[in-house]
């Protein structure tokens, strides 16, 4: 992947580098990408709250290179630890698309209510920077990190300024594999899609996968008040839909929980020990009630990461393979994707899969990512 990335030829074909507009479009990438490196060499810390800069500047850091600047990190958060905290989770919020008006102060109100919590704070952020310092360590892995990183840029530039050409041939190429397409104008059409192929299928129960579109759409609430048992089979999704809150993180939605608040939790829904904390026992007791909804249900709910506008195949990356189990075990699969998911061709895929899992969590790759390439009898 270290050659620079070229559109699609109209037929299909991969065309020569390109010399005109496109040419440009992927050289003002590159700048940017590289202005955010210069920018970063003055570390997340290098910030004062009132704006000021520190007296030392960039230079102070060395001349090692863009490389070493990049994965510079400020020391994680420190503070005492103090006594385990016995201060009662925040009360459970409804899930369901974001509210207008005064959303952004409810925000500032929770987030000021839970930082109120030093020691749950301060584990809150130590399992974030855990992750962001993996993925650090992923990057720094890949020699060619920033090579990739500037071809993802391209893939998705090009894919966003062709997205009408892109998106009709995925639907061609997806009816050709005995895929039906649907297209919602907004959340509110989404919705009802969805609630219609149920409905024509007599579907009670569904299972469903992690997808930010579909909560961004407000999907489970919808559902649920037209009767369907809908299921999160992701487990920290799950353990959030239990609670009747939504997500607090896009890659870990229970992030903002301990494992004593999941055990009051489990014990509360699925009634295990009173005082079971440990996340070994917790999973399985989880994995058991959640296989159970899987073999009931009669409709899969999936979101998507990838669609692939040259073969109409759709990827989906997971990493505990509930996805797979909602799309193989009942008679309905549903696909739900936002637009801008789409990419060109199916070589691409290679270079945004390199780089999704690395950037999310810090592996190589998912322990599950799945090439979706269409109904079997």
């Amino acid at each position: 992947h270290r050659e620079p990335w070229s559109p699609p030829e109209p037929g299909g074909r991969p065309a020569p580098p390109a010399r005109g507009a496109g040419a440009r479009g992927a050289r003002e990438a590159g700048r940017v990408l590289r202005l955010r490196r210069h920018l970063r060499r003055a570390r997340a810390g290098g910030v004062l709250r009132d704006g000021a800069r520190p007296a030392r500047g960039p230079r102070a850091l060395g001349r090692r290179g863009d490389r070493d600047h990049r994965r510079l990190l400020p020391a994680p958060p420190r503070g005492p630890a103090g006594p385990r905290s016995q201060r009662p989770s925040a009360p459970a919020r409804g899930r369901g698309p974001p509210r207008s008006g005064g959303a952004m102060s409810g925000h500032a109100t929770r987030a000021a209510e839970f930082l109120e919590d030093g020691p749950r704070a301060r584990r809150h952020d130590a399992g974030l920077w855990h992750v962001r310092a993996a993925r650090d360590r992923a990057a720094a892995s890949v020699p060619e990190w920033e090579e990739l990183r500037e071809q993802a840029a391209a893939i998705r530039s090009y894919a966003a300024s062709h997205l009408a050409p892109l998106l009709e041939q995925l639907e061609e190429r997806a009816r050709a594999r005995g895929a039906v397409v649907h297209w919602a104008a907004d959340a509110a059409e989404h919705n009802r899609i969805v609630l219609e192929l149920l409905r024509e299928r007599g579907v009670r129960r569904v299972v469903k996968s992690k997808s930010m579109l579909t909560e961004e759409c407000g999907l489970n609430p919808f559902l649920e008040a037209s009767g369907i048992e809908v299921t999160d089979t992701d487990l920290g999704e799950w353990i959030v839909q239990l609670r009747e809150e939504p997500p607090s993180h896009i890659v870990m939605p229970a992030i903002h929980l301990s494992r004593q608040d999941v055990g009051a939790t489990f014990h509360q829904h699925l009634g295990t020990p009173a005082e079971e904390d440990d996340p070994t026992r917790l999973t399985r007791h989880a994995r058991g009630r959640l296989r159970e909804r899987f073999l009931a249900a009669e409709a899969g709910i999936t979101g998507v990461n990838m669609a692939v506008a040259e073969t109409g195949d759709l990827f989906v990356c997971t990493n505990e393979g509930n996805a797979d189990l909602g799309v193989a075990l009942p008679p309905l699969h549903i696909a739900c994707m936002g637009l801008e998911k789409v990419i060109p061709r199916l070589s691409d895929a290679a270079v945004l899969l390199r780089l999704l899992a690395r950037s999310a969590t810090g592996q190589a790759s998912t322990a599950f990512t799945s090439r979706i390439r269409g109904p079997r009898p």
